[in-house]
């Protein structure tokens, strides 16, 4: 059975603001973590940047990220708090920072979605897109696509079947055995859903597993 890896869960929240470059940095050259993860939403102008949410406050009101162009997004985000500085950085520049500091770290991407609203990018393009700068920035080897959606999973593996995927979930109640037919590399269960025998099988399987979120010693 393969060791415990330890990911970092958007970046290093333990010692900065989490989906901030510092916090990525301090990441990427931690020895004691073996990947990190972070999240992509996109805007209005089709600009992929990292953020867990997709809605934020704007003007004292609920609003989708996607409603507004990258710039408005970062003069709102400041705007309401001027510590916020260095939040929502883009995809390309947290790639260009992994080389930077020259990290070997996996890097896991999970694409945020929200089925009920239209977003800037079809699934197929936002895909591509993010498939695009993995490729442009020599990522491919070591960077994998998420997603609580199984749409982006399957068009991952479609529009690429070498790509790692791993499917997000609060919990499956289906047969494990179930999962080796679905186009996916990885498993990402809710903690208190997954159970040693889980793992074990799911090795046999040969399919990673992985648990949101254990940000605690107890968890």
């Amino acid at each position: 059975m393969q060791a415990v890896q330890v990911i970092g869960h958007r970046g290093n929240k333990a010692d900065h603001a989490e989906n901030t470059l510092q916090g990525f940095e301090s990441a990427f050259t931690n020895k004691n973590f073996d990947g990190v993860e972070l999240d992509v939403v996109v805007s209005q102008d089709k600009r992929l940047f990292v953020s867990h949410d997709m809605y934020a406050k704007y003007n004292q009101e609920y609003r989708s990220h996607h409603q507004f162009d990258y710039q408005k997004i970062l003069d709102a985000t400041l705007a309401a708090d001027i510590k916020q500085i260095g939040r929502y950085p883009l995809l390309e520049q947290v790639f260009e920072l992994y080389h930077t500091c020259a990290s070997s770290h996996k890097v896991q991407i999970e694409i945020k979605s929200d089925p009920s609203v239209e977003l800037p990018l079809s699934i197929g393009e936002l895909v591509s897109a993010v498939q695009t700068l993995m490729h442009n920035y020599n990522l491919l080897n070591v960077a994998s696509i998420t997603s609580f959606d199984y749409r982006y999973i399957v068009e991952s593996k479609k529009q690429n079947p070498n790509i790692k995927t791993g499917s997000i979930m609060h919990r499956c109640l289906l047969p494990l055995d179930s999962l080796i037919s679905l186009p996916i590399d990885a498993l990402i269960f809710e903690k208190n859903w997954l159970t040693k025998e889980d793992v074990y099988k799911l090795n046999i399987l040969g399919i990673e597993s992985y648990v949101w979120t254990a940000n605690s010693d107890s968890d």
